[in-house]
């Protein structure tokens, strides 16, 4: 259960799926290879540390909520087995005219759907407001500075699917370089007990 500090802080927060080491180095070889292409520097490139694939997204969230929010999508979770996902084709999201994110489709995206859908029953539970946009799973792999980015036509991810068994309430902190991301809590799926929190 996630430990909380002082009453009335605010955290900006997100749940999302880790992808393998694996996946995560071929994201870094995708990404520095489109870097060094023509337009690539219009690109502002994540950290490979950083990667992930967002499920919900829930802005800033006070702290003290943070333990009721989690025990709500835990339950949710309890009977969601664990699956594999794979990254493949890469693409400007949300549209390829009006790119704001260079990203990494995710597959299958039935799955994906679904487990996004559970997370966001278990946040609408703890009484934060429903999401309304559309849940397109993807991985960003660079935000698009100045509407310049590379051609991505026949761009792809090449590495073996990850297993999701766990969802992950991170925390992030807006800083000069870019988002630096903390691990909340790690919430297991199929009910399998999670690994340790830290503090907010």
């Amino acid at each position: 259960m996630i430990r909380t500090r002082s009453s009335g802080a605010v955290v900006r927060a997100f749940f999302a799926l880790e992808p393998s080491e694996a996946a995560r180095e071929a994201c870094a070889a995708t990404a520095a290879m489109l870097g060094g292409a023509s337009g690539g520097d219009g690109v502002r490139w994540v950290k490979a540390s950083a990667y992930h694939l967002t499920l919900r997204f829930l802005g800033n969230v006070e702290q003290e909520r943070l333990p009721e929010l989690s025990k709500c999508v835990t339950e949710k979770l309890e009977e969601v087995p664990p699956f594999a996902f794979s990254l493949g084709s890469v693409g400007g999201f949300p549209s390829p005219r009006r790119p704001r994110v260079v990203a990494a489709v995710a597959e299958p995206g039935e799955a994906l759907e679904a487990l996004a859908a559970r997370v966001e029953q278990g946040v609408r539970e703890a009484g934060l407001p429903a999401e309304t946009r559309r849940f397109r799973p993807h991985l960003t792999l660079g935000r698009v500075r100045h509407r310049r980015l590379p051609a991505l036509d026949g761009v792809s991810v090449r590495a073996p699917a990850t297993l999701a068994n766990e969802v992950v309430l991170f925390r992030s902190d807006l800083r000069r370089e870019g988002a630096f991301y903390t691990v909340l809590e790690r919430v297991a799926l199929g009910g399998t007990p999670g690994a340790d929190t830290v503090s907010p």
